[in-house]
């Protein structure tokens, strides 16, 4: 059957992934193997020499059975899984949740942590700071006495969020909606369509009517997604490529925002067919956690190398990194280059970079099979990982002790 969906994909990738042991697994298994010969060995030379002294033949193989079985160290698994469900049971009580006890093991020889950025390197906490406007010749981050062009720029980005916001940015944008507009709207008007966040580099697409049949189509996204949709001319691609790099290199999370009309019934099968006239750049300031200093410090203390991985854009990316003393912010990758590189050159490439922006799921999950053999390749003891598949993965423990201090977290292992 034709899989089609993205969770069906998802599902399926997952399906052709084997599930391997882990290093300790293997370890255990080879000594007691060996263990076990010996013991094997030890038993026919006890049985051979005391048959030939005492000529008993049950005598003798109950010596030897008797030796053999004191050799072979047949409480070696009991022992480390005890061990690893003591390790299981420290982290719990510092607030992390282990589905498995072979993560104990993955956790605790780890070299290599990837995380996210927003939202385990910042604090999520989104709040407008800026926003550009084709007819302005600058930036502009006065939240007062707006101009027309700068409203509808607003207007727009809070009309391609959702309804009932739940992301930051889209929290931000009906916050600065609801503060700078004189008669609210949004009663009035009813969500009849939506393209959900979808395509590289990724927008989103939100359809709106209201009882007498008037529509807003509002779109926002990367702001190379918006402009590739818009009509614009080399002028003005270059005007928003400046405002976008002065934004980002402030570290600023900037969207594109565009409007379209559409008076069909049957709307376009992808939301890259529409035709957008583009409104803007509203850039978003997401500050960095205060204690992530700390945090990274420990890691590199610990010799434990750390890696980024985001969909968000390598300028605003590296200036965070900047920000909170990461370690060669330069060495950047982004996800279409990465699904360009042959499988050697990807494993070289992974050991290389620190930052890895633009991610999306495909690139994510060629980044942690490139990792993994190539982790392996050099640290046989441990598996390293960056996306949460089965048992080879930590990248679901590391959001839940990013802010404690890693010494406890291996002292917990212990």
């Amino acid at each position: 059957m034709e899989v089609k969906t993205q969770l069906g994909k998802i599902g399926k990738s997952l399906d052709n992934i084997v599930e391997e042991k882990t290093p300790l697994q293997i370890q255990i298994s080879n000594f007691v193997t060996y263990i076990s010969l010996i013991g094997l060995v030890a038993f026919i030379i006890v049985w051979g020499i005391n048959y030939w002294n005492s000529k008993l033949i049950l005598d003798s193989l109950l010596k030897a059975l008797t030796l053999a079985m004191s050799i072979i160290p047949e409480e070696i698994p009991v022992a480390f899984t005890t061990f690893m469900a003591l390790g299981a049971w420290r982290l719990l009580r510092m607030g992390i949740i282990v589905k498995q006890t072979k993560t104990v093991e993955t956790l605790g020889s780890a070299t290599v942590i990837c995380t996210d950025k927003t939202g385990t390197i910042t604090e999520n906490k989104m709040s407008l700071a800026e926003w550009f406007t084709l007819d302005a010749s600058t930036v502009t981050t006065n939240h007062s006495n707006l101009n027309p062009k700068e409203q509808e720029l607003i207007n727009s980005a809070m009309w391609a969020s959702e309804p009932i916001p739940f992301d930051a940015m889209e929290i931000a944008l009906h916050e600065a909606y609801t503060n700078s507009i004189a008669t609210d709207e949004r009663p009035q008007y009813k969500m009849i369509h939506e393209y959900p966040l979808s395509g590289k580099p990724p927008m989103m697409t939100h359809v709106f009517e209201n009882k007498e049949g008037h529509r807003i189509i509002a779109t926002k996204g990367a702001p190379e997604a918006i402009i590739a949709c818009s009509k614009l001319s080399e002028t003005e691609k270059e005007k928003i490529n400046t405002a976008f790099l002065a934004m980002t290199k402030k570290g600023f999370r900037v969207l594109g925002v565009g409007t379209t009309d559409f008076n069909g019934t049957y709307f376009p099968k992808t939301q890259q067919e529409f035709e957008l006239d583009f409104k803007g750049l509203v850039a978003f300031y997401d500050p960095p956690k205060k204690n992530i200093k700390a945090v990274l410090e420990t890691f590199y203390k610990a010799g434990i190398a750390v890696k980024i991985i985001t969909g968000d854009n390598a300028e605003t990316t590296a200036t965070i990194a900047q920000q909170i003393g990461f370690k060669n912010p330069e060495k950047i990758l982004n996800g279409d280059e990465l699904m360009q590189m042959s499988p050697a050159r990807l494993k070289e490439k992974v050991m290389e970079t620190t930052i890895f922006t633009r991610m999306f799921p495909e690139a994510k999950l060629k980044i942690t099979f490139a990792a993994v053999w190539q982790f392996l390749s050099f640290l046989p003891i441990a598996i390293r990982c960056v996306l949460d598949l089965r048992d080879r993965s930590i990248s679901s423990l590391h959001h839940q002790f990013i802010g404690y201090n890693l010494i406890n977290c291996l002292l917990a292992l212990e």
